[in-house]
Formats: structure tokens, C-alpha cells, sequence
């Protein structure tokens, strides 16, 4: 039998002794665990004048399991310029929400976080999906935008023990930017063609814009301006006049290329759904059945993909009786608006005119203090409706739907 020495048996404590230290030091600098939840892809890629950000999930995620009123996944976009700003999803009550800020070196938001208009978002088992306007985005199609993906995924795994501003946080690329090269919108089809053929529709609301829209686009070559007010008409009212309808006829006789529709003025009355249940105004279900009829109106506008529908909201009135109502048809129009998406527009003229949803005599425009509602403070007055046809005609112009003239 082979024995050890005291001094080898000291030289062999000592040496297992060092090997523990070694592997406890290995342990203590090991990184600590990452969030339970990764990203595995991430894409950022035009679809027509839209910018749809992607990300592809290590596993699929709840929208109940997301952590309300925090940041859950951001777009960054322009992360080495100044005029850098970051796209994030939230979750509110039980729905995602995409909000838009400018942002400063530290990273930090510089300002409020609005609400980003006509954006949609979804989460689909491990997809995480963003869909908004690429105006909406404040990115200008046919230029080249830089861009990084962030996602935050706390559940109080080790990585909230870990030091560090965002231990829980997972930056794509991990180094560095990518570089997505858009391209510039094409004008549509009537307008290559050098025509444009408008119809200016809607109740008492329409009337005055249609007089501007005539007066300052029928100059131009090619171009025709119709109008078709029906006044004290709506779209909870088919007693008067069944606009779904009326849409249909317009867009088969008309053959318009591009719709303006201005209308809601005098709805709020109770509708029957598809499904034969009444439902009164301006809860879920009145909003639900307002955007359905709105979408199937803007459909028959857009003849196939053949032609454009600006459909504008309504400013918030004096009465106080008519603001839930308008209210709710704000909101049935801008939800009928992301549904349908490709030529419909939304105008929204509420920031405008009443902003925070106020009632506003008197509004500032383009260095301008004008008196911009009649004497009831639901319709535009004059200088009004000069405002909301200047906004469409700018809306129409960036959109490349003017012929040359």
C-alpha cells in the first residue's frame, strides 16, 4: 500500500483547497441569468406606406401576462441621430397599445408618450407584431432609417437581483444598428393617369369644405370635385337615409377616386346589429356597430383598392349633450380606420380644432387666430372649413394623389 507523507497530504489539502477557490471565483463571475423571456428574430420591413415591426418570442406570452403601463418592447429608431425616437407596445386594461417620444442620449424619454394614431398592434403566441403608418412613425419613405430593437421582461426571475440600469432588458442587435432602406410611396393609379375625380360627401358637416375643396383643386388638370350633402342625415338614422347603402350607389355611379366623408353630426339614435340585437348609444357595443357600418362604407369607396376614403372626425362641440355622442363616433371611425388600413385615411380633426377634446370658439392655425365655428358650436364657420380642406388637400398632396397641375 502506497503511502502519503504529512507534507504530501498538506501539499493535497492545499491544492483541493485552491481548486475550490478557483471554481468558487468561476461561479461568482458567471453572468447572471437572462430574462425568461428572449427575443429570437427581430425585422423591421415596409408594406406599402406602412412599417411593420416584428418580433419572433423564445416562447409564446399572454397579453394578461404583460406588465401593465410598462414598456414591454420598443423600436428605436435613428439611435445614432439626435432626432432619435423610440415606438414602444404597452398594455392597457386588457388591450397593447403602441406610443410614440423623442428621446435623449441618456435614453431617456424627453417629453409625453401620445398614443400612436392608426397603429395596430398584436401579440399571436410568440409574435409580436406593430403596424402603424410610416408618417405616423415620423419617418420619411425613400430614406434609409437605422434601427435597434429593445425588449424588458421582468417576472422575478435572477435577472432583477443582477446590477445595472437593465439587467432585464434584451437590446437587437446586441452591438451596433440595422439599417432599413425604404422606398418613396407611389402615386396611385388615377394620378399617374393624370386625373382625380372627388367626391365630397356627408351631412350638414360636408358643406363649406366641399365649396374650398372645389375652389382650390379643380384648377388643376383632370380634376372634377362633386359634391353630395344630405343633410341631418347619419349613420344611426337609415330611417333618413341607409348610408351603407348610399356608399354603394355613389361609388358605382360616381366611379370616385377619391371620397372626403364628413358626417355624425346628427347621429346617436339606436342601431340594430348584423345580428338583429339593438344596442343603444355610445357604449361598446353602439361604437362596435358604428365602426362596422363605417368600414363597409369605406370599402365601397375604395372600389377595390382603386381609389382613396378621407373620413374626418368631428370636432368636440359647445352642447354638452352632443360630446359623448361624438365622442363615440370618433371612435367607431378610427377603429373602422385601422381595419380597413391601404386607401382608407382617417382626418383627424379633434387636435386641430378641440384639443384635449375641448370645446375651442377661436383656434390657432399656421400662425393664424381664426373664429372657427358657427353660432350652434358644431359647425365650422368659415374659416373652418378653409382649415379642414387645407388639412385634407395637404393630406392628399403628401399621399401623391394630385395629378400635375
Amino acid at each position: 500500500m502506497h503511502r502519503v507523507g504529512r507534507r504530501g497530504l498538506v501539499a493535497t489539502v492545499v491544492c483541493v483547497a485552491a481548486l475550490c477557490a478557483a471554481a468558487a471565483a468561476a461561479a461568482q463571475v458567471q453572468p447572471p441569468a437572462g430574462p425568461s423571456l428572449r427575443v429570437q428574430t427581430a425585422l423591421l420591413r415596409q408594406v406599402d406606406d406602412d412599417l411593420r415591426f416584428e418580433l419572433r418570442l423564445s416562447r409564446a406570452v399572454r397579453v394578461s401576462a404583460i406588465e401593465p403601463g410598462k414598456r414591454f418592447a420598443c423600436l428605436v429608431l435613428g439611435p445614432s441621430v439626435p432626432a432619435r425616437r423610440r415606438v414602444c407596445v404597452v398594455r392597457r386594461g386588457a388591450r397593447l397599445h403602441a406610443t410614440i417620444s423623442a428621446i435623449g442620449p441618456d435614453g431617456r424619454a424627453r417629453g409625453p408618450a401620445p398614443l400612436l394614431r392608426r397603429a395596430r398592434v398584436r401579440v399571436s403566441g410568440r409574435l409580436l407584431i406593430v403596424l402603424s403608418p410610416a408618417r405616423s412613425m415620423r419617418v420619411r419613405l425613400g430614406a434609409a432609417v437605422s434601427w435597434q430593437a429593445l425588449l424588458t421582461w421582468r417576472d422575478g426571475g435572477p435577472c432583477e437581483q443582477a446590477p445595472g440600469p437593465q439587467p432585464c432588458s434584451q437590446t437587437v442587435p446586441a452591438a451596433g444598428v440595422r439599417v432599413l432602406r425604404t422606398r418613396a410611396p407611389r402615386s396611385p393609379a388615377f394620378a399617374r393617369a393624370g386625373h382625380l375625380r372627388l367626391l365630397a360627401t356627408g351631412d350638414s358637416m360636408i358643406q363649406i369644405v366641399d365649396s374650398f375643396l372645389e375652389q382650390r383643386l379643380e384648377s388643376r388638370r383632370g380634376t372634377s370635385v362633386r359634391s353630395d350633402a344630405r343633410i341631418s342625415t347619419g349613420l344611426s338614422k337609415p330611417f333618413a337615409l341607409d348610408w351603407v347603402k348610399r356608399a354603394r350607389e355613389q361609388a358605382q355611379s360616381l366611379h370616385p377616386d377619391v371620397t372626403v366623408m364628413f358626417i355624425g353630426a346628427n347621429d346617436g339614435f339606436a342601431m340594430r346589429t348584423a345580428a338583429g340585437a339593438s344596442v343603444a348609444c355610445c357604449g361598446a357595443g353602439w361604437v362596435a356597430e358604428y365602426a362596422r357600418r363605417v368600414a363597409s362604407m369605406m370599402r365601397s369607396y375604395l372600389r377595390g383598392g382603386r381609389s382613396y376614403v378621407y373620413w374626418m372626425t368631428l370636432p368636440a362641440p359647445r352642447p354638452n349633450s352632443f360630446a359623448r355622442v361624438y365622442r363615440a363616433v370618433n371612435a367607431a371611425i378610427r377603429r373602422a380606420g385601422r381595419r380597413v388600413g391601404g386607401g382608407a385615411r382617417v382626418i383627424d380633426l379633434v387636435p386641430v380644432f378641440t384639443p384635449g377634446g375641448r370645446f375651442r370658439q377661436h383656434v390657432s392655425f399656421r400662425d393664424r387666430t381664426v373664429d372657427a365655428r358657427q353660432a350652434d358650436g358644431i359647425h365650422l364657420s368659415v374659416a373652418g372649413a378653409s382649415i379642414a380642406a387645407t388639412l385634407l388637400i395637404d393630406r392628399l398632396r403628401a399621399d401623391r394623389a394630385l395629378p400635375p397641375g
